[in-house]
């Protein structure tokens, strides 16, 4: 009598009740893969659809129904109809300063060197007054006088003249590559010069 193989003879000895778990956990990937591919092609159409004109032109218009369903089954927080219908008049309202063409405006206006300048030593380093004078004029400012200060400053502080505010942060950015901590504040108008710095400790 011809001898079976060993694999024949196992798949005789398979019972049908030994199928059933594998078919099962088999049936249930293929419906979450079923299920998965026709989630993922629902929500691709819908945002095609939301962001696709009505009718074919230049322009693209929102399709704000089609939008809020998509964002609803993603959880995305969408604003109400008239929150985006007021939304265009709120913004019109809003003056946007140009922040730009201001600054650049105010820099070609003043000149550098129609400010008098005084750099004072509170400290008792040697040269540092003459120092700073030499940046400042470098940096187009007309040429600065220097003295001491008999009052010790912690922070070089710049003094100006109500009429010179403008010059504040011209003045600053110079200073503060030396002082990087140095701040200004108004003075007198009877003051000698326009701007007096004076050096601190830092």
């Amino acid at each position: 009598m011809k001898k079976e193989m060993p694999f024949i003879q196992s798949l005789k000895n398979i019972k049908p009740f030994d199928l059933m778990y594998p078919g099962v956990l088999a049936l249930f990937f293929v419906v979450v893969a079923i299920i998965f591919f026709f989630t993922i092609r629902f929500i691709s159409q819908n945002i095609n659809k939301a962001f696709s004109p009505e009718e074919s032109g230049p322009s693209q218009a929102l399709n704000v129904e089609r939008y809020k369903l998509t964002a609803k089954k993603l959880n995305i927080p969408v604003a109400s109809s008239q929150e985006i219908a007021t939304m265009p008049e709120v913004l019109a309202g809003v003056a946007i300063p140009d922040t730009h063409a201001t600054n650049t405006l105010a820099v070609a206006v003043l000149d550098k060197s129609a400010l008098t300048i005084m750099v004072k030593n509170s400290t008792p380093k040697k040269g540092v007054a003459s120092t700073l004078a030499k940046t400042l004029e470098d940096s187009g400012f007309k040429k600065p006088q220097t003295g001491n200060e008999s009052t010790l400053y912690a922070t070089t502080t710049i003094l100006l003249k109500e009429s010179k505010k403008d010059y504040e942060l011209l003045l600053l950015e110079v200073v503060r590559k030396t002082y990087p901590d140095a701040v200004a504040t108004t003075t007198a108008e009877s003051s000698v010069v326009d701007a007096t710095v004076i050096i601190g400790n830092r």
